[in-house]
């Protein structure tokens, strides 16, 4: 029936995907971006996953 939902992809490769798209922007946004300057959270339970992705290894230019 409707009541469950059927994951299509694993854990690991939702995270993996999520890093892979997170560093292609980054090194998009900042050639000289260090990649190992990224932060990887997650936390979940049996009704939903969050991961949380953050980097501090880019300085951008003023453009003011």
């Amino acid at each position: 029936m409707l009541d469950t939902i059927e994951p299509k992809l694993t854990c690991k490769e939702v995270l993996d995907s999520l890093i892979l798209a997170f560093r292609k922007t980054c090194l998009e946004i900042f050639l000289k971006w260090d990649s190992k300057s990224i932060a990887i959270g997650s936390s979940s339970d049996a009704k939903k996953m969050s991961y949380h992705i953050s980097t501090f290894g880019m300085r951008l230019k003023n453009n003011a």
